[in-house]
């Protein structure tokens, strides 16, 4: 199950991210049942300044709400981000 919601959870990050990132990679999801969350750690790879990664951010924690589905919809997701900022030439 969670190769799949990963799968999905991915596609709503790369898209509400877009070409504020070069490369978005879910290190890890975790289910706390206790706590009714689902904590994602994402490394992300910036293509742009940190303002504008920040901006796309709005609204992500919705998104992503909304792609956990049935299961988990009175769960909230606690998205944490690890940020490699690069400069490209």
């Amino acid at each position: 199950m969670h190769a799949e919601l990963e799968e999905k959870l991915l596609g709503i990050i790369e898209r509400r991210l877009g070409d504020a990132v070069s490369r978005v990679e879910i290190k890890s999801i975790e289910i706390k049942d206790d706590l009714a969350e689902v904590h994602i750690v994402l490394h992300v790879e910036m293509a742009s300044t940190v303002a504008e990664l920040a901006g796309r951010y709005f609204g992500l924690t919705d998104r992503v709400r909304d792609g956990l589905g049935d299961r988990f919809e009175d769960y909230f997701p606690v998205i944490t981000p690890h940020i490699d900022v690069r400069q490209h030439a």
